[in-house]
Formats: C-alpha cells, sequence, structure tokens
C-alpha cells in the first residue's frame, strides 16, 4: 500500500528530524496500515508520523465494519478509562456553553460524551463517527443522535459547539480538516479539542505512575499506527492559530491530554477596496475612450501601421478587439524579451528594424512621451501617432 510523505502542518517546511522509526510486519489482509517514522520539524518542532497512510486509507479504516476498537465498544461498552476522560473533558466544556447551545461531537464513538452533556442539561446535542458499529452502538446505548459520516457531511455556522475529543491526532489533511472544522461553528461559537499531550508520553512507561490514563504503563502505545500527529501546548496553538482559531484555554490535564477552547479569529470585512478597484478600471475606462475613438478612425483610414508597444496595453487591446481593424504590418518594441516572438500572428521587432513608410501608433499610456522621443531621435519619417494626447 502506499505511503504519503508529508511536510510540517505548521509551518509547511519540509525539513525534518528523524526521532523515531516504528517498523511493522502485520497480517497479511487484515491490516491497512503498515510502520512509519516519526520526525519532527526543524523548524517549529511539530511531531509527526511521516511515511505513514493517506487520509482517504485512514478514513477507510474506521469506516471499516471490521474496526477492531469500534468492535470492542459496541460489544462490551466504552473502558472505565474513557468514562474517567470523558467525564473529564465534560467538566471542561460545560462552562463554555449555554442551555439551548447546539453541539457537534466529531468522532463520538458510541456518544457517551453526549450522554454526560445532556444528563447535564444541554439537550440539543448529537454525534458524528465514520465508524457504522459504534454510531449503531451509541443510538441503541444511549438514545444520543448520532450520524455516521464526516465533518464535511454538515452546513456552515450550524453548531454553536464542535468538540473533538481524540480525533485530530489521526488526521494527516490538517488543512482540510480544520479549514471546515471552522466554518462548522456559528462566529460567536467555540470548538472544544482534545488530544493526547505528546509532552507527558514519557511518564506513561513509568511503572511507579499513579495517574488514571488508559495509556499510563503501556510500551510504544502511542506510536500506534492510527496516531499521526504528536502535539504539545505549543504546537497546538500554532496550528490552531495558522488555520483561524483564538485561543480560549488550552492546559496540559492530569490525565495525559490537552484540553483546549479556541473561537474563529475575526476577519475583518473589507468594505471599501472592491469599491476603490471597480472606481479606478472605470476612471482607466474614460481616460481611453478618446484613444479608442483615435484607434478607429486610423482603421477606417486603411493606413498601413506599425504599433509601437507589446506589452499589457497592446495585449489588452487586443483580447477585447480594439485593434481588430488596423492595418497592422509589425509590433515594435525595446524590451528585448520579446525579440523573435508574434503577437496575434504579427511579428514583434525591435525599434531598429523599423522600415518603411507606415505610420506609427504608440500603444502606450505610461510611456507615450518615451516612444515618441525616441521616434523622432531617431529620425524616423514616419507619421508618429500617439493615442492620449493631441
Amino acid at each position: 500500500m502506499e505511503t504519503l510523505t508529508r511536510v510540517c502542518a505548521v509551518c509547511d517546511s519540509p525539513e525534518q528530524q528523524l526521532v523515531f522509526e516504528q517498523p511493522l510486519i502485520v497480517p497479511e489482509g487484515r491490516c491497512t496500515y503498515a510502520g512509519f517514522d516519526v520526525v519532527s520539524c526543524r523548524r517549529c518542532g511539530f511531531l509527526y508520523a511521516d511515511r505513514t497512510l493517506d487520509q482517504r486509507h485512514i478514513d477507510e479504516h474506521y469506516g471499516s465494519t471490521t474496526y477492531r476498537v469500534a468492535q470492542d465498544i459496541a460489544a462490551a461498552g466504552e473502558p472505565q478509562d474513557y468514562t474517567v476522560r470523558l467525564q473529564a473533558s465534560a467538566d471542561f466544556i460545560i462552562p463554555h456553553l449555554r442551555p439551548e447551545s447546539t453541539l457537534l461531537d466529531v468522532g463520538c464513538g458510541a456518544g457517551q460524551l453526549l450522554d454526560i452533556l445532556r444528563r447535564a442539561g444541554f439537550l440539543h446535542v448529537q454525534g458524528m463517527d465514520q465508524s457504522p458499529t459504534v454510531s449503531e452502538a451509541g443510538r441503541s446505548r444511549y438514545g444520543v443522535a448520532i450520524t455516521t459520516g464526516s465533518i464535511f457531511d454538515f452546513n456552515p455556522g450550524e453548531f454553536d459547539a464542535v468538540t473533538v475529543c481524540h480525533v485530530v491526532e489521526h488526521i494527516t489533511d490538517l488543512a482540510a480538516f480544520l479549514s471546515r472544522l471552522r466554518t462548522l461553528v456559528s462566529p460567536r461559537g467555540f470548538v472544544y479539542i482534545e488530544v493526547p499531550n505528546a509532552g507527558d508520553f514519557e511518564r506513561f512507561a513509568d511503572p511507579q505512575s499513579v495517574a488514571e490514563s488508559i495509556y499510563i504503563r503501556d510500551l510504544f502505545t502511542h506510536f500506534t499506527p492510527e496516531h499521526v500527529n504528536f502535539f504539545s501546548v505549543v504546537s497546538l496553538r500554532n496550528l490552531m492559530r495558522r488555520y483561524g482559531f483564538d485561543e480560549v484555554a488550552c492546559t496540559g490535564t492530569p490525565l495525559g491530554a490537552i484540553a483546549s477552547v479556541w473561537r474563529r479569529s475575526r476577519v475583518d470585512q473589507d468594505t471599501d477596496t472592491a469599491g476603490a478597484v471597480a472606481r479606478y478600471a472605470e476612471h482607466s475606462h474614460e481616460l481611453q475612450r478618446g484613444a479608442l475613438e483615435r484607434i478607429r478612425d486610423v482603421a477606417a483610414s486603411g493606413q498601413e501601421v506599425f504599433v509601437w508597444g507589446a506589452g499589457l496595453h497592446t495585449q489588452r487591446l487586443l483580447a477585447n478587439g480594439a485593434l481588430a481593424g488596423l492595418s497592422i504590418r509589425a509590433f515594435v518594441d525595446s524590451d528585448p524579451i520579446y525579440r523573435g516572438a508574434t503577437l496575434d500572428g504579427k511579428p514583434i521587432i525591435a525599434p531598429s528594424e523599423i522600415s518603411g513608410d507606415a505610420c506609427i501608433l504608440i500603444s502606450s499610456y505610461r510611456a507615450e512621451r518615451k516612444i515618441e522621443a525616441a521616434a523622432q531621435a531617431m529620425g524616423l519619417p514616419n507619421k508618429v501617432i500617439p493615442l492620449y494626447r493631441d
């Protein structure tokens, strides 16, 4: 199966330093993953998995009816450690909610957090999970509304709060996920993000640890192939700010997680510049009206012309048809970049190559006087026709 080579999701730097190699030999036909490298960004320090699966394959893994964790939860319910963690999450979230708040729990599993919040008096809650197995188990066990799908199934601004507990560490395409997540909350709403705290990993293998966490006293447990991002408070802050969130709270918890609340950054609406640019365009049109009339007069006379100027001014006149009626012998330009090229089927020549008695039509607003002076200095006998002055 092809693997994905990633760059830093926080700062886009491709420069990385290897921290840990996770080689795996997996059962044939039973796993949708293989090994990977844990690397740190040399620029900002964010840790992530490289050579991992792309987001589509990860989504297929979680959406499969053979996903083992989903089967375990559906059969036996959430482990006690999950219950402790989810209650702690609810305690962090509740002060930011109003009784009427609408809330979506992304990656809700069987919906135990939703059940805790509902029993606390928050009735307008629903969940979403990629696994049909746990979605059905949650609807049956807790009677909460859970849909099977993705965050792209919901409407912008649909919720006052969106909770994302132990999901973001599983997302390879953080740009798409966080950009969409930001749109789901109303302008005054908030997002709750909870992820494992990579700064606490060191104590998880400590046999003397007395903390309550599903991860305590286990080896390499955070290097499960589904974990592709490894956050600290610093890197989570950097990431969320990049994708348009302002921090309300972001802190490590005793359970080895980072709990954080974010609001959408305010985007100041620019109500002036579009009008200013439109006025600039209209003013340019007004200044060019006389030039267009002069071009039509030259075209009506049937005289052959050199068009001096092959830049944007001429290119625009060609595109809008203003030069269509002219009998053009060649275009003239002193810029060597144009030499040897053609424009609308006609050659572009240097001023020194002008020969014959065709008149010279100056196609430039800014350099009109300069071109006229150059033609005069060369002693050209050709009639010179400026477009913008008499």
